[in-house]
């Protein structure tokens, strides 16, 4: 099984044209938004960002300039984000540990583990994904599903 799987997936790279037309039924339910048609909004905590949710996920992009602080905080869904530009210091846990992250950093929140951030760098921007989406955002994201 997994060398069929295989086996189709370097057919579809030897022949892209015909692999497409193989798996368009997949590309018709697939979602695609660039980040150029999207605009920054204010987020309830006060940062920039611009975000997408799907049914059981959602994603963002956040920016948040010099100075910018979000206090610690939980909540139900877990995070996974990546600093993807700049700096920023968390603090984690009921002692607030701080943990500075930059560029090239992942980092993970179970569901309810205490944290919050403070940038006393440059802008920095962080990619963050959430499962299950926050609700709180819907209104500020693209939906990606039906």
């Amino acid at each position: 099984m997994v060398n069929d799987h295989l086996s189709r997936y370097i057919s579809l790279a030897a022949e892209p044209d015909e692999g497409l037309r193989k798996i368009k039924g997949v590309l018709d339910v697939a979602k695609f938004v660039n980040t150029e048609e999207m605009e920054w909004k204010k987020s309830p905590v006060n940062t920039d960002i611009m975000a997408v949710t799907g049914n059981k996920i959602g994603g963002l992009l956040a920016r948040l300039e010099k100075g910018t602080t979000m206090d610690p905080h939980k909540h139900i869904e877990e995070q996974l984000g990546f600093v993807i530009q700049g700096a920023v210091e968390w603090v984690v846990g009921p002692k607030l540990k701080s943990h500075i992250t930059k560029a090239g950093t992942f980092y993970f929140f179970e569901s309810n583990e205490i944290h919050g951030v403070r940038n006393t760098f440059k802008r920095t921007i962080l990619l963050d994904m959430f499962g299950p989406p926050i609700k709180a955002l819907n209104h500020l994201a693209v939906r990606m599903h039906k």
